[in-house]
């Protein structure tokens, strides 16, 4: 997967995504787990939109896709300004608008996300879900979302 920083992009799920020596080349299983996502939250929310929060996003491959496949306002963290960078000219060329925010993702506390359904004042119900992966360390059989 090195040669992939020689050419300097790879294809992720459709999207052409930059990469460099400052973000992480994004892996199959990454891919894989986008695309189980994508089909629960499809599923669950149906066409509500939800609020993403991609943690350590890196080259922005994940908050991208989301962003173009689901109905979603999407933040994207990480600490490294290099990576940022990367993951904003990521968005600009793959046509999203995504909320880059540099901070460190153990002391970011601006808005609140979680995984629940929550019933506003008027009895509808609002979604929020919160999303982060690195692949490599995760089986397809233990993606699970709670309905």
């Amino acid at each position: 997967m090195a040669n992939l920083y020689i050419i300097e992009n790879v294809n992720f799920y459709g999207n052409i995504i930059k990469v460099n020596k400052s973000v992480l080349i994004p892996r199959f299983e990454t891919e894989l787990l986008v695309d189980i996502t994508i089909k629960k939250i499809k599923n669950i929310f149906k066409d509500k939109q939800i609020d993403i929060l991609d943690l350590g996003t890196g080259s922005g491959c994940i908050a991208i896709t989301l962003k173009k496949e689901l109905n979603s306002n999407v933040d994207a963290l990480d600490i490294s300004n290099k990576a940022l960078e990367v993951a904003k000219q990521n968005a600009k060329e793959n046509n999203v608008n995504i909320n880059f925010i540099n901070k460190d993702m153990t002391t970011y506390k601006e808005k609140k996300y979680s995984i629940s359904r929550i019933h506003n004042y008027d009895g509808e119900i609002e979604y929020s879900i919160r999303i982060s992966c690195n692949g490599e360390y995760f089986e397809e059989s233990s993606f699970t979302m709670a309905d």
